[in-house]
């Protein structure tokens, strides 16, 4: 492949976008996933920014609403969020790269697992990309995390006619 080839495909499986780890699918999938516990993926984000020590495991960080409120009171006052540059590091949506819309532009499978703590970033990812006309497929298999969609027969047959499309 040379440098100047465009990229015809992105397949992005459980998107990890929301520093701020308090959407709607944190708290009802909590419990669901043991491979994405909310806990840990707070502690991801932590450590990832540099945002202060702590375990996952710590038990104030069980807690959901005081986790969200420091999740909050950290990234507020970090150097992250208060300037904008590295925002976008943090949080590629806020600024998504023009010419998404154009016929030779990627085509997007992005995977948002039904019961995962991160079913919303996908969900947000890909309502991002539709608002910017980028060529976008959003599904939506029965799972808790990350590969649901091999264990998803009607999932998988979505993204492989779609895939098979792109190359035909």
């Amino acid at each position: 492949m040379l440098l100047h080839d465009p990229i015809c495909s992105a397949f992005i499986d459980s998107p990890f976008l929301d520093p701020f780890t308090s959407s709607q699918s944190y708290y009802l999938n909590s419990t669901s996933s043991g491979i994405a516990p909310v806990q840990w993926l707070r502690w991801c984000w932590r450590s990832y920014l540099s945002l202060g020590s702590g375990s996952f495991t710590n038990s104030s960080m069980c807690d959901e609403n005081f986790a969200v409120t420091e999740m909050n009171k950290l990234l507020n006052n970090s150097k992250w969020f208060k300037t904008k540059s590295l925002w976008r590091l943090c949080n590629p949506l806020q600024d998504l790269p023009n010419g998404l819309d154009h016929s030779c532009a990627t085509f997007f499978i992005i995977v948002g697992c039904k019961a995962d703590p991160l079913f919303d970033d996908a969900l947000h990812f890909h309502n991002e990309l539709t608002k910017v006309e980028a060529n976008a497929l959003f599904v939506q298999p029965n799972a808790s995390h990350a590969l649901g969609h091999l264990f998803d027969s009607k999932t998988s047959k979505v993204i492989y006619k779609s895939l098979s499309k792109q190359f035909s």
